[in-house]
């Protein structure tokens, strides 16, 4: 697999406590992050002030690429907007100084590469951070696809460990909004390298497709299961009987959308009972049903995700048809 995880923080309701366990790290969310319009004026984006933090914990990633939207209300103070850990010890970061540049420090804190461009006050851009961990390390930062800073031989390891463990967005002294983020490493026949511009959209399911498990209230199950926020146990679908799979049509992608790099599948779940419970999640293209790992709940409401990069796993990629046409889903296990 190569990409690893997607967010457009339209999920949320403030304050953002639906961001974990999961997806960020509980007890990350520091200061008043909260969330605003997104940036193509719909759906929503984070809004991070001075001393405002978010955390993402990474399953030992190196090589690493992120790609986010990004604009500021205010010309920044010259402080670091994006930063990488191993260890809790800082490997790199990306910031932007008093000039509105973007500049790449070392794990020395040191500046290693400065940007050409000065970034505009209010403004959205798209950018996209490449970083080889290691003593003679590579950063890479591209601007909307343009290659604004690119060094080599630098040491961004603080360790004996070639790879990050943590990531975190941070505020500014001016607000930053963020949206739109991907994060990948290098492995695998695609996703393996930028993305470019690219948009997250989420979809909610919109109708019964196999419906074995049991609602909540009414008669469908879709109706319990469609909320844009999770609400506990307003209302749900339960089953305590392994094999026993729900699977759900969703809305349609917006028009005017290009490549589909993945379909990210979220399911806020818990078990109901003491003892082992398990949960997988599915995704079904045409005759083609994937299935995720097995992903253990525990007796407080989660964020479990999987990540399907191709439509059938036998690396047919995803289009707007094929996706529109899917449905997603769960199996007691």
């Amino acid at each position: 697999m190569a990409l690893i995880f997607i967010e457009g923080f339209d999920v949320y309701s403030t304050p953002m406590t639906e961001l974990y366990p999961g997806k960020w790290n509980n007890g990350s969310i520091s200061g008043f992050a909260g969330l605003t319009t997104g940036r193509l004026g719909v759906n929503k984006c984070l809004s991070l002030t001075h001393s405002d933090y978010v955390d993402k914990t990474l399953n030992n990633i190196g090589p690493i690429i992120v790609g986010l939207a990004l604009k500021f209300s205010s010309s920044p103070a010259g402080e670091t907007f994006l930063e990488f850990y191993e260890g809790g010890i800082t490997n790199f970061t990306v910031q932007l100084n008093t000039s509105r540049k973007i500049e790449v420090t070392n794990s020395a804190g040191s500046i290693v590469g400065t940007s050409t461009l000065a970034l505009s006050v209010g403004v959205w851009y798209y950018i996209e951070v490449k970083a080889t961990i290691g003593n003679t390390g590579s950063v890479e930062v591209r601007v909307d696809s343009n290659t604004e800073i690119n060094v080599t031989s630098i040491d961004i390891m603080n360790s004996s460990n070639a790879y990050v463990d943590n990531m975190r967005l941070l505020g500014n002294t001016a607000s930053l909004y963020i949206d739109d983020l991907y994060l990948l490493d290098t492995t695998g026949s695609i996703n393996n390298d930028f993305l470019g511009d690219s948009r997250v959209d989420p979809f909610f399911p919109s109708a019964d497709n196999t419906v074995q498990w049991l609602p909540s209230s009414g008669v469908t199950n879709y109706t319990n299961v469609d909320d844009a926020t999770p609400n506990g146990d307003t209302d749900y679908v339960y089953s305590s009987t392994p094999g026993d799979i729900d699977l759900y049509d969703f809305g349609n992608m917006p028009i005017g959308t290009g490549d589909v790099f993945g379909v990210q599948v979220v399911a806020n779940a818990r078990k109901m009972d003491a003892g082992t419970r398990n949960l997988k999640i599915k995704v079904k293209s045409g005759a083609t049903t994937q299935t995720s790992g097995t992903l253990n709940l525990s007796t407080t409401y989660a964020n479990h995700i999987a990540m399907f990069e191709d439509s059938d796993g036998a690396g047919t990629v995803w289009d707007k048809t094929l996706v529109d046409a899917a449905q997603i889903g769960i199996e007691v296990v």
